[in-house]
């Protein structure tokens, strides 16, 4: 009987030696300032809808008629590098062009953006894109300025010392609140209102 209970107590041992906890990924983060936390590439595909509804049908150029499935991410960070979709969008960096399913971009903002606002009520291409009316001096502040279309990442980054700022184009009494007061550029993107582009970077 003994040996019998030492042999049951040792193939539990056995059984058991399999059971150290094991790691189970939930989700995929987006690593900082990368490809947006994009996995690794699946089948061809011409469009996302040759692709499942998470995934993007990313492609090496606008132009190009075939990419791959690739998995779109599930965040994105406030890092900024903004990128010129194919559907003339700036987006604030790579991560939050592949978040939106637009399947490729060139570095920089859009030379030839998607226009908004003005006198014909433009809309962006992208139903998540702000309109950002941001005008190169104080001079050039216009009662309804046509804008260019730009997404954002959710929250935007601390401010940056010597970074460009902008302050409002209808300035009220100074001081905090909605006077004149200078901000950066994802700050005034968001606001959609217009902004002429500061001499100084400083804020007072």
């Amino acid at each position: 009987m003994t040996s019998r209970i030492f042999a049951w107590i040792g193939a539990v041992a056995v059984a058991c030696a399999s059971c150290a906890p094991t790691d189970v990924v939930v989700a995929e983060l987006a690593a900082p300032g990368g490809d947006g936390g994009l996995g690794p590439s699946g089948p061809p595909c011409a469009t996302n809808a040759d692709c499942a509804p998470d995934d993007l049908c990313e492609r090496p150029t606008c132009a190009a008629p075939l990419g791959r499935c690739r998995k779109r991410p599930v965040f994105c960070d406030a890092l900024a590098d903004p990128r010129c979709g194919c559907n003339r969008v700036t987006y604030w960096n790579p991560c939050m062009r592949a978040l939106a399913g637009v399947p490729s971009d060139t570095p920089g903002e859009c030379g030839a953006p998607a226009a908004c606002g003005g006198p014909a009520r433009l809309a962006c291409p992208d139903p998540v894109a702000r309109c950002a009316r941001l005008a190169s001096s104080p001079e050039r502040c216009e009662i309804d300025p046509v804008g260019t279309c730009w997404v954002l990442a959710p929250a935007c980054p601390p401010p940056t010392p010597g970074g460009v700022t902008w302050e409002p184009c209808a300035k009220g009494p100074p001081g905090p609140g909605p006077g004149v007061r200078c901000v950066e550029t994802c700050a005034a993107i968001r606001s959609e209102q217009p902004h002429s582009r500061r001499p100084f970077p400083t804020c007072p």
